[in-house]
């Protein structure tokens, strides 16, 4: 599930094994960063794992917590969307006692002055060793702009009601609203009609010039030639501030971990916006003219953030 909301007021920050020091490489702790009001974007859900024909049952979450809307955003790909202005900084978080504490403030205190109890009530048990997950802070001109935590745990240990508890008690969630259901990896179910909200997408102009769509904001054109089989396809990169409204038109490919899609992109003025700057690509001389419509865009089913409005089965317009 997905849920939004704020933290009032974020002043020191702990992610860590509650027995390691200040010292340990693997943990997190940043103090005296006097954040206030940010907003939170939380994804939990549960995956299943694989072993020797055992199949386990794993809850994982992504929580970023970010100065405003337009920083960056996750993705159905377990990516997360942000800036190219953003230079990001990533840490890794490693447990040796099945155990991984996160708080701020005076939940944070708690976490250090907790670290010579037996299994500490400001920790969860994990059911799994080694690695945890990752932090990552993303800065502009040196002045932090999110932090992003992910993690992992056995199911059996911490299901997806009770990490969300954890969560928003030791991080001071305020506010927090479930979104929209979203759909999840292996749980998709995408119609025709359907109207939906994308991290990114791509456009053919042509069979040799793809334009890739992503939703931050406006950066400078650029371009990624890469090497084909047997010819150069030019990757141009195009960046929105608006939300990316597709309404799915077709099914193009179905397999077992992956759907791609066909779809209309539903706002004129990024049609348009978009327009422009192939018509100035054709000026120039760096692309040769292809077809005139803006609109018709392709992405899988990865790159699909909500569905907005849900539309008609898909099934009879599907090319196996």
């Amino acid at each position: 599930m997905r849920y939004s909301g704020k933290i009032n007021n974020i002043n020191h920050i702990v992610v860590s094994d509650p027995y390691y020091g200040k010292d340990t490489k693997y943990r997190y702790e940043k103090d005296k960063l006097n954040l206030k009001d940010w907003l939170v974007d939380l994804d939990i859900y549960t995956i299943k794992t694989f072993y020797d024909d055992v199949v386990f049952d794993n809850v994982e979450f992504s929580l970023i917590l970010k100065k405003d809307k337009d920083v960056c955003n996750n993705g159905l790909d377990n990516n997360i969307h942000y800036d190219e202005s953003i230079k990001v900084k990533d840490y890794d978080i490693g447990m040796d006692t099945s155990s991984m504490a996160l708080g701020i403030n005076k939940y944070a205190k708690e976490i250090i002055d907790s670290r010579d109890d037996y299994f500490p009530t400001c920790a969860i048990k994990t059911g799994l060793d080694g690695w945890f997950g990752q932090v990552t802070e993303g800065k502009k001109n040196k002045e932090l702009q999110f932090i992003r935590i992910t993690g992992e745990m056995d199911k059996e240990r911490c299901d997806e009601n009770e990490l969300l508890s954890y969560l928003t008690k030791q991080l001071e969630l305020d506010n927090l609203q479930k979104e929209p259901e979203m759909y999840y990896r292996n749980n998709m179910e995408i119609n025709e009609g359907d109207i939906v909200e994308l991290g990114n997408c791509w456009l053919q102009i042509s069979p040799k010039c793809n334009y890739f769509i992503g939703t931050t904001k406006y950066t400078d054109l650029y371009e990624n030639t890469y090497s084909g089989k047997d010819r150069l396809i030019d990757m141009i990169s195009f960046y929105v501030n608006e939300p990316l409204k597709v309404k799915i038109i077709k099914c193009t490919k179905k397999c077992e971990n992956t759907s791609t899609y066909e779809g209309e992109i539903l706002d004129d003025s990024i049609i348009n916006t978009f327009k422009e700057v192939v018509e100035k690509q054709v000026a120039l001389g760096k692309i040769k003219k292809g077809k005139d419509d803006y609109s018709e865009v392709h992405f899988s089913q990865f790159n699909i953030i909500k569905v907005l409005e849900e539309g008609n089965n898909l099934e009879n317009n599907m090319e196996m």
